[in-house]
């Protein structure tokens, strides 16, 4: 068989490119320094979590569990795609922001147990994803419960690998990466392995406005309500570690929105919450004032190609109020022509 034939897809997950997005309107204009993406979306199944997936799929290997045992897995989608991509059943705990998009992936991939949870709810609620899950596995014989959030999975070798390849494809000159959080995991993971070999770099956390992880509160979860998928959360993760972030910057819906949309137009398909990191990369480099040679990547988590109906829609960007001014007057210019 030939050298440039991978026999299996789990082997082609990873070693994902790092390009600039200085072609993107709006980015760098203004900015000293350069703003790199690291584009997780082009892995298999599009996200940043086919990492994660491989690594949870050996570790029950290595438990012995079954590839047949019947998984329940929580969280936006991205993970529960990754795993079922692998060949893996599953129950999945989507919240209730989870695009349809998602959801119609999963069931074509044979997924059909979906479970929809309150965006808000807290941690030891009956609503919670975790609570939910558990009642579930108790009744599925063999049943794994797959949860980044519980920290019980060793994540520490996959995010190893992630800032390997950022410090390899920088040639070890970073000064910042910036990131949504979600679980915590990558950011605590990125965090510790990064600082071991560039001690100066800053890590910075991205969160949608009305999020509390930042702030460490866990006051009236349910009005916090936001629309970014797979970032932020009504309470603070227990798997992220203190002093793993820098620096907090929270970015509206608006303008993770419209960043994201001009991420498209710029030939980089990258979602939401890529759109929200890429405006809180700007933002810190322009607060940051940084030198011309100054370097900082962006984690690009998943693709635009999983929001046809919310990103990738005029009707609901507009009937949502998610396009800034500039996009507005674009797009009623071309209406018009």
């Amino acid at each position: 068989m030939s050298k440039l034939c991978i026999t299996t897809i789990s082997d082609t997950v990873g070693r994902t490119p790092l390009v600039s997005l200085s072609g993107v309107d709006g980015v760098s204009h203004g900015v000293a320094g350069e703003i790199l993406g690291k584009l997780e979306y082009m892995n298999p199944g599009s996200s940043i979590k086919d990492r994660v997936a491989k690594h949870i799929v050996a570790q029950l290997s290595a438990k012995g569990i079954s590839k047949s045992a019947p998984l329940v897995v929580a969280g936006p989608g991205n993970l529960a795609i990754s795993l079922a991509m692998l060949g893996r059943s599953l129950t999945c705990l989507l919240p209730e922001r989870t695009t349809t998009d998602r959801v119609r992936l999963l069931k074509s991939l044979g997924v059909t147990d979906i479970v929809r949870t309150l965006d808000g709810a807290l941690p030891g609620s009956p609503e919670h994803a975790c609570e939910i899950g558990r009642r579930i596995v108790k009744h599925r014989a063999g049943g794994v419960y797959i949860d980044e959030e519980l920290g019980d999975w060793d994540l520490s070798a996959c995010y190893d690998e992630l800032a390997a390849e950022l410090i390899e494809q920088t040639d070890g000159t970073l000064d910042a990466l910036v990131l949504g959080v979600d679980t915590g995991n990558a950011a605590t993971h990125l965090s510790r392995a990064l600082k071991a070999k560039l001690p100066n770099i800053q890590i910075i956390g991205v969160e949608p406005t009305n999020s509390a992880i930042g702030e460490q509160t866990v006051d009236n979860p349910l009005a916090r309500r936001w629309l970014c998928e797979d970032i932020g959360r009504a309470y603070a993760p227990r798997a992220l570690l203190p002093g793993s972030i820098d620096m907090w910057i929270q970015v509206s819906d608006r303008v993770a929105y419209s960043m994201a949309r001009r991420l498209v137009q710029g030939g980089v398909f990258a979602g939401p919450s890529s759109g929200a990191s890429v405006a809180a990369a700007r933002m810190y480099a322009v607060s940051a004032c940084l030198q011309p040679s100054s370097r900082v990547a962006v984690i690009l988590g998943d693709t635009a190609r999983n929001y046809t109906d919310t990103l990738l829609s005029d009707d609901w960007m507009l009937a949502h109020d998610l396009l800034d001014a500039r996009m507005v007057a674009d797009l009623q210019r071309t209406q018009i022509e």
